[in-house]
């Protein structure tokens, strides 16, 4: 035989409070056999006119006075906030007080329903909070190994000799190490004549070059043109109109050397610094997984390993992919910014060398290739799954490089020497055609003949 559901009538004040969760606790006279027959997790009918609710009950108590209520029974459980008083006398109004006293009361406490959806919102919350803590972390952890190793390789890097070439009308060679100069060597008649009062070694090179632009204006030479200076690595000069940088590469080097003609040129290698430097390089645990070196021309070049990141990536893995780049890029000393994007950051949105921001918008976003367009003196923009092209525009030119080694790669070790190894397109937009997309938002590769 089936049970039957015994039936609890309700006013409106209850019965709403009831349904939305509020209250789990119905007060009721213990004068009512059914109500004394109610059993822990039996299932009754909370009843208000033509609506009613099912209810697990979870416990029966019984109370001999209301002071018994009052100390057991929560007001949180009655529908009221902890800030709220209960209104007993509205409570109890149904029952008249020598019944209280007769019968006694009875609370039924019912289940309350689960909030699946704020647990399970708090707890993505907080899985938010911990990812993000621990984002943060490794960010800061990495961070800290960046700027550790950036300084060991910054003190390894004392013991190289760099090649700053100085010209005015006298020209000069210093060798320069750990930024002072420890050798001059005059390439031409004009700075023979003012050696003698040059007097560099052991001077930095920033007061190196003073002198000698300031000795040169002092004996009537032709200081109008400023100072031309080509060095093959970082030097510590302060920018002044009249002074004109450039970074070369270690071969631009041999190659000027070569056609200076009745100079003895000691061209002091730095075979001993580069095996120095690479031996503790291949102890880092990134070498050969997030970046590589070797010899070039007599150089040590180091690239990033990576060199494709599909277009239809996930973020998840391009965010990964690009914090290894701004790992290894600020390993090396060279400044990163970031850009978040769906909260997801691109974390070698754009960078600088020589102070100069390269960033990845523009025509380098994608490879090129020279276009059949007789008419044309551009580029056809053609994307081969490479997203490590950047640009920098300057002189009406643009300048393409690329972070991997080839083609046209950053050296880590030597960033400076990227404006040698840049692919300079005069006119961006000479011949350049807009290229169209695949049903899979992937750029459609122009062939050309």
């Amino acid at each position: 035989m089936k049970k039957t559901m015994k039936r609890i009538e309700s006013n409106e004040d209850e019965f709403t409070k009831i349904k939305k969760n509020e209250q789990n606790v119905i007060i009721r006279l213990n004068d009512n056999d059914d109500n004394k027959k109610i059993n822990d997790k039996e299932v009754i009918i909370l009843v208000n006119g033509d609506k009613s609710l099912k209810k697990k009950v979870k416990q029966i108590r019984t109370y001999a006075t209301i002071e018994e209520v009052k100390q057991t029974v929560k007001k949180e459980q009655l529908g009221y906030k902890k800030k709220d008083a209960v209104d007993y006398d509205n409570l109890l109004k149904d029952f008249k007080k020598a019944d209280i006293e007769k019968y006694g009361l009875l609370s039924i406490e019912i289940k309350r329903k689960k909030h699946i959806f704020k647990k399970v919102l708090l707890a993505l919350i907080i899985l938010v909070l911990l990812s993000f803590s621990y984002k943060l972390a490794n960010n800061k952890i990495a961070e800290f190994k960046a700027q550790k190793f950036y300084e060991d390789i910054d003190d390894i890097s004392k013991q190289k000799t760099d090649f700053v070439f100085v010209e005015i009308n006298p020209h000069l060679l210093l060798n320069v190490k750990d930024n002072k100069v420890i050798k001059t060597t005059c390439l031409n008649k004009d700075c023979k004549k003012i050696y003698d009062d040059l007097s560099l070694e052991n001077k930095n090179i920033q007061e190196s070059i003073d002198i000698i632009y300031n000795v040169s204006k002092e004996k009537g030479f032709d200081t109008s043109k400023g100072v031309n200076i080509k060095t093959t690595g970082k030097i510590e000069i302060e920018e002044k109109t009249h002074i004109k940088i450039e970074y070369i590469d270690e071969a631009t080097k041999n190659e000027i050397i070569s056609k200076i003609e009745d100079v003895d040129i000691d061209s002091t290698d730095n075979d001993d610094y580069y095996s120095n430097l690479w031996e503790t390089l291949k102890k880092d645990p990134d070498y050969g997984k997030l970046y590589s070196c070797d010899m070039e021309n007599g150089e040590l070049a180091c690239y990033l390993t990576w060199n494709e990141l599909s277009s239809n990536a996930n973020p998840v893995a391009k965010e990964k992919k690009y914090s290894e780049i701004k790992y290894v890029l600020e390993k090396f000393g060279i400044k990163t910014e970031a850009k978040t994007e769906f909260g997801f950051t691109h974390y070698a949105e754009s960078f600088y060398i020589d102070g100069k921001k390269f960033d990845g918008k523009g025509l380098c976003d994608t490879h090129m290739v020279p276009t059949s367009d007789p008419e044309a003196t551009g580029f056809v923009g053609t994307d081969i799954g490479y997203y490590n092209d950047f640009s920098h525009a300057r002189d009406g030119k643009l300048y393409c490089i690329t972070l991997v080694k080839e083609p046209y790669g950053l050296n880590l070790l030597n960033p400076s020497s990227i404006w040698k190894r840049a692919r300079v397109i005069d006119d961006p937009m000479a011949g350049y055609i807009k290229p169209t997309y695949d049903e899979n938002g992937n750029i459609t590769v122009t062939p050309v003949n």
